[in-house]
C-alpha cells in the first residue's frame, strides 16, 4: 500500500496537492487573518503557484521529510486547507503543521484533520512522537492540539521572530501509545 493514499475522515479528504489546487490555496494564502501568527505575509496568485509547486517538488522527496495533505470536504471536493508533519532528522519524530481558510474556521475541520494526520504519522510512519507549536497568542490552534490529545508541555519564550518581534511559543505533543489511548476513549473515532 502506498503510505500517501487519500485519508477519510467522516468530512474531509486529506490527499496530496496536485497542480490545481493553487487557486483554493490562494483563498487562504493571501488572508490575513489566517496568516496572522505565521512569518509568512499574505500573497498573490503568483506566489501561491509557486507554493503549491515546492510542495509538489517535495512530495518527491526521498527519503520524505516534509508531508502536507491539502484538506478537502468530502461533500464538495474544495480544498479548504492543508495539514501536515515535518519529519525530524532521526525519522521517529515530527512537527505537526496546519492551517484553513477561514471560512471554515470553528466548525471542527481543523482538529479533523491534524487527528488525521497524527493518526497517520503513528499508523503509517511508525512515528514515536509528534509535536506542535503554537503562538501563545493563536488561542485556536491551542485548542486543536489539545481535542487531538496532544499534551501541552511549556513555553519556549521569545524563540522566534515573526514580522515585527519576537514571539512566545506554546509546544504540544502526542507519543504514540497515548495516541492509542485517546482512540479507545473514541476521540480518533473520525479518522
Amino acid at each position: 500500500m502506498d503510505l500517501y493514499t487519500p485519508i477519510y475522515t467522516n468530512r474531509l479528504i486529506l490527499r496530496e496537492f496536485e497542480p490545481d489546487d493553487w487557486q483554493d490555496a490562494y483563498e487562504y494564502l493571501s488572508d490575513p487573518d489566517v496568516l496572522q501568527f505565521m512569518e509568512y505575509y499574505p500573497c498573490g496568485e503568483e506566489q501561491a503557484k509557486i507554493y503549491v509547486q515546492t510542495i509538489l517538488a517535495l512530495q518527491k522527496e526521498q527519503p520524505r521529510r516534509h508531508i502536507k495533505f491539502a484538506v478537502l470536504l468530502k461533500n464538495t471536493g474544495r480544498v479548504i486547507g492543508e495539514c501536515g508533519l515535518i519529519i525530524a532528522d532521526n525519522d521517529d519524530s515530527a512537527g505537526l503543521c496546519y492551517r484553513l481558510n477561514r471560512t471554515f474556521w470553528n466548525k471542527g475541520y481543523g482538529t479533523e484533520a491534524a487527528a488525521a494526520v497524527i493518526k497517520f504519522g503513528f499508523d503509517r510512519l511508525r512515528l514515536h512522537r509528534i509535536s506542535a507549536l503554537c503562538d501563545t497568542r493563536n488561542t485556536a490552534s491551542s485548542r486543536v492540539a489539545e481535542k487531538t490529545g496532544m499534551k501541552k508541555e511549556g513555553c519556549m519564550r521569545e524563540h522566534k521572530w515573526v514580522k515585527d518581534g519576537w514571539i512566545d511559543s506554546s509546544i504540544y505533543s502526542i507519543l504514540e501509545h497515548e495516541c492509542q489511548a485517546e482512540e479507545t476513549a473514541g476521540i480518533k473515532s473520525a479518522v
